[in-house]
């Protein structure tokens, strides 16, 4: 059993507060205990004007700010009042054998309170200088259009800290509000995944234990009207790129094959010497090959906007690309994408990404690369985004995003002995969340010893740059990675825009580009699924109301 207490800077709750609390209630073994109130100084009355109004206009708006009275959650509670001229005050605490203080304050705790907890302090810090304000860290992003949001869940005890939890999501450069809410969104259960690992003896960060931060307090800002002209009109922009990018442009995405090895990327990112599939109407991505015969056979995925599903076909390359091969067999009535290859005992093996039947399925090639074999659902009840397999130190290792929760940054790890056999779930799932460096993007591979893992930099855009991480740990009980090097494509070259897929083939290697036009038929298709949405929508109104008890032939019936 863990006993918590948790650190208020008020007496009330903020929702992003109470929906952590109820994550941890949530939690088998873990019992929050008593409530500390530490009241905070007013910090709205504090810093330039206009950045005064900017926060107290987003503690009414922002959604994951809104308050909630101290009882509305932890009703039965005891509450312990901080004050500093109370002698007695740790000593009250300390009767609770408290193991962890969760705080919510934005203002450090107070040094005697970090030593009463057996594991310390847990409180949330914001982006990458870890100060404890999201709302200065807020601001800062979008004043200086960073495209990502950091937050971190920091353990404080004894004069130093260990990183926990981190992860980083796209920021929301259109709204100060909005990027306030994904940062409080991106960590609010992560104090209950902690506990868990705690108490399943799983948590090897719990002491990897880091120099202090310098620079815990965010700096103050100018506030001047320059400023809040600069604020304005990068808001104003992105809502406007925003809006453009989603009904009326396209991505156009092309495999190609560079004449060297995939290794070579991590000390030259270029794409020069690379070969390019001949144009055509539909875009092709995710491609991955097997050397058979004296050529590169290719299996990508063909999508098409006219009906917005993603199909399956081959292509053949051998000292330049063929005509196309076709399709296969491998083909199901959802969108089907990432054709991961892999082989085993001389077999080849396949895992196709298909998200959307919440499934990871493997299929065993019976005729290269034309007919496949349905083996099994080596993952059920779960969206997994780029199914990525290696065997690495006697086992079997699937790397794939969430579908649900995160298909850019979730990460999760599962691995097996045999492909054919049963999966297990790695119990720090999900092992990294990060929107720079999660994603699959291809083959892993051995370079002097070493293990790399492409992963997709989806920071700025979909598929806007390949990042190469180096495994530094990966066991059922741990991973860690670092990221090595980062490729973004030609800006030169006929498609500029993104990069998301390097695959080994041989002393070649894989890659697919992107680049974004208006297209007419993709805005048409968007539209199209707009009303349908609206439609299916309406329909499932109507048949909530009073009245609509039977439905005949799509209407309904009194």
């Amino acid at each position: 059993m863990l006993r918590l207490g948790v650190l208020l800077g008020s007496r009330t709750w903020r929702w992003w507060e109470t929906e952590c609390v109820k994550s941890l209630l949530d939690t088998n073994g873990v019992a929050i205990s008593v409530i500390v109130i530490h009241e905070e100084e007013d910090g709205a009355g504090a810093g330039p004007f206009l950045y005064r109004e900017l926060k107290r206009l987003a503690d009414r708006s922002a959604r994951t700010l809104k308050r909630q009275p101290l009882r509305s959650v932890l009703g039965n509670v005891p509450v312990v009042e901080w004050d500093a001229n109370r002698c007695s005050r740790t000593e009250e605490l300390s009767a609770y054998r408290l193991d962890v203080v969760v705080s919510f304050r934005q203002q450090p705790p107070d040094p005697e309170l970090v030593g009463v907890p057996r594991h310390g302090v847990w409180e949330f810090a914001y982006g990458e200088e870890r100060v404890r304000s999201v709302f200065d860290d807020s601001y800062r992003c979008l004043l200086y259009r960073r495209p990502t949001v950091t937050v971190s869940l920091i353990r404080r005890q004894a004069g130093r800290y260990a990183v926990l939890k981190e992860g980083t999501t796209r920021a929301k450069r259109q709204s100060y509000f909005r990027n306030i809410d994904a940062a409080n969104d991106l960590g609010l259960r992560w104090p209950s995944v902690v506990c868990r690992d705690v108490m399943n003896g799983n948590a090897p960060y719990l002491e990897r234990w880091r120099e202090p931060a310098g620079n815990e307090a965010a700096p103050a800002f100018g506030g001047t009207a320059a400023e809040a002209l600069k604020l304005g009109l990068s808001m104003g922009g992105c809502k406007l790129r925003n809006f453009v990018r989603h009904w009326f442009v396209a991505e156009r995405w092309n495999v190609g094959i560079a004449d060297r090895p995939i290794h070579s990327f991590l000390e030259k990112p270029n794409l020069s010497r690379t070969e390019w599939l001949p144009k055509r109407s539909r875009y092709a991505a995710d491609p991955f090959g097997i050397r058979m015969n004296g050529a590169v056979r290719i299996l990508y995925e063909e999508f098409d906007y006219s009906t917005g599903k993603g199909v399956l076909r081959t292509a053949d390359y051998a000292e330049g690309f063929r005509a196309d091969g076709g399709t296969t067999d491998l083909e199901l009535p959802v969108h089907l994408s990432y054709p991961y290859l892999f082989t085993h005992e001389d077999r080849i093996y396949c895992i196709p990404e298909s998200n959307e039947a919440s499934r990871a399925t493997l299929y065993r090639a019976d005729e290269y690369p034309r007919r496949w074999a349905k083996v099994r659902d080596i993952l059920e009840n779960f969206r997994a985004v780029d199914s990525t397999v290696i065997r690495h130190e006697g086992r079997w290792w699937l790397f794939c995003t969430d579908g649900e929760k995160g298909p850019d940054s979730h990460l999760h790890i599962w691995y097996a002995s045999e492909p054919e056999g049963e999966w297990k779930a790695h119990p720090l799932n999900p092992v990294k969340t990060d929107i720079r460096s999660s994603r699959p993007a291809g083959t892993p591979f051995y370079w002097k010893g070493r293990l790399y893992r492409p992963a997709q930099d989806c920071s700025e855009t979909y598929g806007g740059a390949v990042t190469l991480n180096r495994i530094v740990a990966l066991t059922t009980e741990d991973f860690e990675e670092a990221v090595e090097a980062r490729l973004t494509p030609d800006p030169n070259g006929p498609y500029p825009a993104g990069w998301h897929t390097l695959s080994s083939v041989g002393e070649r290697t894989l890659i697919d580009s992107k680049t974004e036009a208006f297209h007419w038929q993709a805005f048409v298709s968007r539209v199209k699924a707009k009303l349908r949405a609206g439609r299916e929508r309406e329909r499932a109104s109507g048949a909530a109301l009073p009245g609509r008890v039977e439905e005949k032939e799509g209407c309904y019936a009194e």
